[in-house]
């Protein structure tokens, strides 16, 4: 949405809307990107943060560093680190070989999931 909304020419909505509070927008423009005067949209310290409906499939992406937890089919509902600068695919498993890592950017989807008021799902039924 900030993207087409600075196309256009037209200033995000701001917090209320005839008088009544709305949530603000998030997200960054990607025109810098697609016009060629930026490399990348998040810097190496902006989080990158996405959940599933309240499930516990969700990551973090900061910098080179990502964390994921899945559940079943796909995961064991725990919490994965991966460094994607050197595991593209992420094959490997780092979270005890970098626990401070892990616990910062598990840290950083907390937040977010309070300041979102995510409620949890039930990892067992996929909700």
């Amino acid at each position: 949405m900030p993207t087409v909304l600075n196309y256009a020419g037209v200033n995000p909505p701001g917090n209320t809307y005839q008088g009544r509070p709305v949530v603000p927008l998030e997200g960054r423009s990607l025109r810098p990107f697609l016009e060629g005067k930026s490399a990348q949209v998040y810097g190496p310290t902006d989080p990158i943060v996405q959940e599933v409906f309240g499930t516990s499939n969700k990551f973090v992406v900061l910098g080179d560093w990502k964390i994921l937890q899945l559940n079943q089919p796909w995961g064991d509902n725990t919490w994965k680190l991966y460094n994607l600068r050197i595991d593209p695919r992420e094959l490997n498993d780092l979270s005890q070989v970098y626990p401070d890592q892990l616990k910062k950017m598990v840290a950083i989807y907390d937040r977010y999931a309070k300041d979102m008021r995510i409620v949890p799902g039930d990892p067992a039924s996929g909700y």
